[in-house]
C-alpha cells in the first residue's frame, strides 16, 4: 500500500482571527487543513466590518476648553472679617487675579463668599467661545452649583448667599451650561490648586491693609 502524502499545515496565529466579540467567538469555527484556513461561522456571526464606517462620537476632548483654579480665603478678628478670591489660569497667568471680596451691608466676609465670588469671575473672565472647567476644593460650591440644576429655588433651600448665587446662576446661563466644576481635593499638592489658594489668601492681607489705612 502506498503512502498517502499530506502537506504540513502552516502555523497560524489564530488570535488575529478572533476580531469579535467573546459572543460571537463562541459560534466561530476555525479549521486548518494544509495551507487552507477556512473559517465557517454561524448565521449568529457578527457581519464583517472590513469596509465599515464607524462613526465617531463627539468627544469634549475636541471641543476647546479652558481650565481655572479657584478658592477663597478669609480671616476673622472679632467682629471683623477680611476675605479675598483667587483665580488661577494654567494655560493664561496674564488673568490670573488676587481680588478683594467686595463687602455689602447685608453680607458679612466669609470664605464660603469668597469661593463663590472667585468662581463667579473666573466666568467673566474666561473665553465665552471655549468650555470652561472650574477646579475647586470647595465642596459648599459644587454642591450648591449640582443643586442649581434643578432651579434656584431648590438651592436657596439649602445655601445662603443668595445674591452670589443668582450672579453664578445667571452667568452660567449665558453660557449655555458649558461651564463645568470639578472638586478636587484641597492641599494635596495640585499646583492649580495650591496657586489659586496663595492667591486668595494675598487677596486677604490686601483687605486688612486697605482696612488699616483707612482707620
Amino acid at each position: 500500500m502506498s503512502r498517502r502524502w499530506f502537506p504540513k499545515a502552516n502555523a497560524v496565529d489564530v488570535s488575529s482571527l478572533l476580531t469579535y466579540s467573546s459572543c460571537s467567538i463562541k459560534s466561530t469555527r476555525i479549521s486548518v487543513t494544509g495551507a487552507k484556513v477556512e473559517r465557517k461561522a454561524s448565521k449568529h456571526v457578527a457581519p464583517s466590518t472590513e469596509h465599515a464606517v464607524t462613526p465617531t462620537p463627539i468627544s469634549a476632548s475636541k471641543i476647546p476648553a479652558e481650565h481655572a483654579y479657584t478658592d477663597g480665603a478669609c480671616s476673622i478678628r472679632g467682629n471683623l472679617s477680611w476675605a479675598g478670591s483667587g483665580v488661577y489660569f494654567p494655560a493664561t497667568p496674564s488673568k490670573n487675579i488676587s481680588e478683594i471680596l467686595p463687602s455689602t451691608i447685608h453680607n458679612k466676609a466669609t470664605s464660603q463668599r469668597a469661593e463663590l465670588y472667585a468662581a463667579l469671575r473666573a466666568i467673566q473672565l474666561s473665553d465665552a467661545t471655549m468650555s470652561l472647567y472650574i477646579h475647586t476644593d470647595s465642596k459648599y460650591l459644587k454642591d450648591g452649583m449640582a443643586i442649581q440644576q434643578n432651579g434656584l429655588e431648590a438651592c436657596a433651600k439649602y445655601v445662603t448667599n443668595s445674591d452670589l448665587w443668582q450672579e453664578l446662576r445667571d452667568e452660567r446661563m449665558k453660557r449655555e451650561h458649558s461651564v463645568h466644576f470639578v472638586k478636587v481635593k484641597a492641599h494635596s499638592g495640585i499646583v492649580g490648586n495650591e496657586a489659586a489658594d496663595k492667591l486668595a489668601k494675598h487677596a486677604v492681607i490686601l483687605a486688612k491693609k486697605q482696612a488699616a489705612f483707612m482707620l
